[in-house]
């Protein structure tokens, strides 16, 4: 399959299938439980806030987190021959994950929404530790949900420290770097520097949200004004190099070669995650799920390169800033796949599972691949 390309209202019909499919257990579950009604019906209100609101990602997260503290309700009180007073024996790290998981919950939804710490890497964790208890790896969830509550709890006392802006100082700031740029803007789309639709794309919309008037949009077109002036000043830097013009046929090249070879790593990395299948049999009940579990999140991970390589087959002779841009996001992953938790953690799969996995390797080799053709 080609790089998976994110399709919001895809994305947000699944969430809303799966939202869908938890209604009846947790109805069932605050029946049975009503001491435990605020506890699960106050993420499913948030959750369902998040996706009027586009935070797809945020509620992705959540109704991960609602499944699993579902889970932990609906065990309590049933025994395995189906009675209805006597507890099961359960594995005593389950229960401290289970209880760590409901805890940290509010906390870490305060988080995404507040856009408070690194909330891309809060979610990379998050959904690691959820992989792993799904695997019945619960002292490897316990210890990311530990390390998870640490930087959150941080996040939040760094972010309430801080003396809000008003509107007035953040308009004033949106202001002030609105016309800083609008010159060069101008000058910009003039002489036909960049990619000059991305440009107007991204200025109308700094101008809708600073429109709504308060924090939120304020906050939100400056990162835009933000991003547009690099941009910008990137398309400046290209447009000067007048006597390093590369021929159209060796950019179309480099661009087929970088959209190919990239297809080509990740449908190879689908293949390697696809040899978990036989060592899960024997100790998950759904090695299926778990699968597509990596592979999702997988797909979240490259997202941000995916974007980058596609936006380079927008490269042309008179313009191969997209390129050099793809090139700059290769080199950051470099670090990003040698440190990612999940993706480390399935470097070991093979003393763990007997499973010898080589995606980080598969990864790191394409981009090597791309990095030597196109630096050419």
């Amino acid at each position: 399959p080609n790089p998976p390309v994110v399709d919001n209202d895809a994305l947000k019909q699944k969430l809303q299938e799966a939202l869908n499919k938890l209604v009846p257990q947790l109805k069932q579950a605050v029946v049975t439980y009503p001491e435990k009604k605020v506890e699960l019906l106050t993420p499913v209100a948030q959750i369902k806030k998040q996706m009027d609101a586009g935070e797809l990602q945020e509620a992705k997260q959540g109704i991960l987190a609602v499944g699993q503290l579902l889970k932990s309700v609906m065990a309590q009180g049933t025994a395995p021959g189906g009675g209805d007073t006597q507890p099961q024996s359960e594995d005593p790290l389950r229960v401290e994950y289970e209880r760590k998981l409901a805890a940290l919950q509010p906390s870490y939804m305060q988080a995404l929404k507040d856009m408070l710490g690194d909330t891309s890497k809060f979610r990379t964790v998050m959904t690691y530790a959820i992989e792993q208890a799904e695997a019945g790896v619960y002292g490897n969830a316990i210890k990311a949900i530990d390390k998870l509550a640490l930087a959150v709890d941080q996040a939040i006392t760094a972010g309430s420290s801080k003396p809000q802006p008003s509107e007035n100082d953040l308009g004033a700031s949106y202001q002030a770097k609105l016309s800083a740029l609008q010159p060069r803007y101008d000058q910009a789309l003039k002489e036909m520097l960049g990619d000059t639709s991305k440009f107007r794309a991204a200025m109308a919309m700094a101008v809708e949200l600073a429109a709504a008037g308060d924090n939120a949009g304020f906050e939100k077109a400056i990162k835009v004004i933000d991003r547009l002036t690099q941009a910008v000043d990137q398309a400046f830097a290209a447009g000067a190099k007048e006597t390093d013009v590369i021929p159209e046929n060796v950019v179309a090249d480099r661009k087929k070669f970088l959209q190919s070879r990239w297809q080509e790593a990740i449908r190879a990395s689908y293949a390697e995650i696809e040899k978990l299948a036989g060592p899960l049999e024997s100790s998950d009940p759904d090695p299926k799920e778990v699968i597509s579990a990596i592979t999702r999140h997988l797909d979240d991970f490259v997202d941000e390169l995916n974007n980058a390589i596609l936006n380079a087959q927008s490269a042309s002779s008179e313009n191969i800033t997209p390129i050099e841009q793809a090139l700059k996001a290769i080199q950051s992953y470099r670090s990003k796949i040698n440190s990612d938790p999940l993706l480390v953690h399935l470097g070991q799969a093979k003393s763990q599972l007997g499973a010898d996995l080589k995606v980080s390797e598969t990864l790191l080799s394409a981009l090597n691949d791309i990095e030597t053709r196109l630096a050419g």
